[in-house]
């Protein structure tokens, strides 16, 4: 899924070993900084990881999302304009409500 923006995208991945946000953003560090700052005041914050373009799990993060989009030229060019950057940052995605508890269920 992906939320369309002309500065950031949000890439929401879902698989066995868990779920996680993929966020391009313009401004890394000061997302970053904010993050470790209220984990380290103790606010519940979702974990976060910056990955440069050479790093092996960037990579593998890219060919795995790349594979999802064999039979969608158009989502695989979306896929590979968004991932073609330096950084990006990797955050853990921490549902605040379960599909189980949306609407008439709720």
């Amino acid at each position: 899924h992906n939320l369309k923006n002309d500065i950031n995208k949000i890439f929401f991945v879902s698989q066995a070993t868990g779920a996680f946000v993929i966020k391009m953003c313009s401004e890394v560090v000061p997302t970053y900084f904010a993050s470790r700052l209220l984990q380290c005041l103790q606010v519940p914050t979702p974990d976060v990881k910056i990955l440069p373009f050479y790093d092996e799990e960037f990579k593998a993060m890219v060919h795995a999302m790349e594979a999802l989009t064999l039979h969608d030229d158009h989502l695989r060019y979306i896929v590979r304009l968004s991932m073609d950057r330096p950084f990006i940052l990797l955050q853990e995605y921490i549902p605040a409500i379960t599909l189980d508890k949306i609407g008439e269920k709720r």
